[in-house]
């Protein structure tokens, strides 16, 4: 049975003989977001801009994994990637009440998925710098521009269940990432 799930994983992300382990991993990032961003989009039924984010940034997604996995484009595809993750969170944040939501949090999973994924350390640092600005920036448009952070509807209860939910999510992610790349870099 764990033979079989290698298999799986080596046909998804690619074979450890033949791609490197950054290769697999972008691989693997880029086919998880995709399909978390399309699955997710569901809960987004009722709000238009929300379904569409999802659904297009998971199509990308989709897109950057089979472009990486099956043309080997994976380096050059870096920084869109980069850049997609942050248009996503950055609309996904606005539209979620900013910081009095909970998708404010996937910035920091961004951060590390960015900065595993640099080929060299000025492009990690770089890297998060522009999330660490971004995520700045939001709180500022928050604070002084709030008419375009759109927010919370509902009661407290139902704020503090769907923050904890995202928290919780997020936990759930990043140990999947880090399940991610503990399987890489021991294959």
């Amino acid at each position: 049975m764990i033979q079989r799930i290698g298999k799986i994983f080596s046909m998804l992300v690619g074979d450890a003989r033949n791609n490197s382990m950054e290769h697999r991993i972008f691989n693997t990032m880029s086919l998880f977001f995709g399909v978390a961003n399309i699955g997710g989009a569901l809960n987004f039924l009722m709000q238009p801009l929300l379904f569409g984010v999802h659904i297009a940034s998971g199509l990308i997604f989709l897109a950057f994994y089979y472009l990486s996995r099956f043309r080997s484009y994976y380096w050059s595809l870096y920084w869109p990637f980069v850049f997609l993750i942050l248009i996503f969170l950055v609309i996904s944040s606005a539209q979620d009440a900013g910081s009095r939501g909970g998708t404010h949090y996937y910035f920091i999973m961004a951060a590390v998925v960015s900065t595993v994924l640099a080929r060299r350390l000025s492009q990690a640092v770089l890297a998060f710098g522009i999330f660490a600005l971004f995520s700045a920036a939001l709180f500022y448009i928050e604070m002084n521009m709030n008419e375009y952070v759109k927010p919370f509807e509902g009661t407290e209860d139902e704020r503090l269940i769907a923050l904890g939910t995202q928290f919780i999510t997020v936990q759930i992610f990043t140990a999947i990432l880090v399940e991610i790349l503990a399987r890489n870099l021991n294959t």
